[in-house]
């Protein structure tokens, strides 16, 4: 998933950071890493779509397009995606919000009612997951 810094109140893409993953307050892609981004300052737009660079003496000056242009990554339980891979951890993430991997263990080995109920809840969110894939990304699913 690809990452676009702008200032508060501005509508001009200052950074633009490819294949981007956040760790605190760091932006680490594969074209740059930024440290320290202060989020009382820039504003973060998660997208699946790459601007297109202007360039002058072979260095990137800015974009053609502004930030309304470009469109916002979809999300899933509150968690921006890019792919259904993406989709996937997030469904094992809010799994294991609930259900300790040790709880898991101990329902399946059981079987009872409460196994029912966590049956129940994984088999909810997997057909969320995948509505929202085939929704989403239609070309993966």
């Amino acid at each position: 998933m690809n990452l676009i810094i702008h200032r508060k109140n501005n509508e001009t893409i200052f950074y633009f950071i490819k294949n981007c993953v956040q760790k605190g307050n760091s932006y680490i892609g594969s074209n740059s890493k930024l440290d320290g981004m202060n989020p009382n300052i820039w504003k973060f737009k998660w997208t699946l779509d790459t601007p297109t660079p202007i360039y002058k003496e072979n260095t990137v000056v800015g974009y053609e397009e502004s930030v309304s242009d470009i469109q916002e990554a979809p999300k899933f339980k509150d968690t921006y995606v890019g792919n259904k891979e993406d989709v996937d951890k997030v469904i094992k993430k809010e799994i294991h919000k609930k259900y300790t991997l040790e709880d898991e263990i101990k329902l399946l080995r059981r079987r009872d009612k409460e196994f029912d109920e966590y049956n129940s809840f994984v088999e909810t969110l997997v057909s969320q997951g995948k509505a929202f894939k085939e929704e989403h990304f239609k070309e993966s699913v």
